[in-house]
């Protein structure tokens, strides 16, 4: 019985944190992988229990709309301190294009 009454009480936690959620469903902005947080299941019980790290590729997944802003803030530091060297030949004709298309 007590196992029962600790059950109840880790759903009763789980459900809580689940209604408490900015966002109910996301994406792991690495991988794609959608969490559906409004059904319960084994792999939302594990991305919530390790923290929000994508169950796939293990990178944070953005549960607020500012993570998502940071997040987001985080990925154009990393390209622009990576340069145009990374921009791949398809990329730079793609922007030669709309250029091309905006003047």
């Amino acid at each position: 019985s007590s196992s029962s009454s600790s059950s109840r009480k880790g759903q009763h936690q789980l459900d809580s944190i689940t209604a408490n959620l900015e966002r109910k469903v996301a994406n792991c902005l690495s991988c794609g992988k959608i969490f559906d947080c409004r059904n319960v299941t084994n792999d939302i019980i594990k991305f919530i229990h390790d923290g929000f790290h994508c169950t796939f590729c293990g990178n944070t997944v953005a549960m607020t709309q500012q993570q998502r802003i940071q997040q987001a803030q985080q990925q154009q530091q990393v390209e622009a301190a990576a340069g145009s060297s990374t921009a791949d030949s398809a990329t730079a004709q793609a922007v030669a294009f709309k250029d091309r298309l905006v003047d």
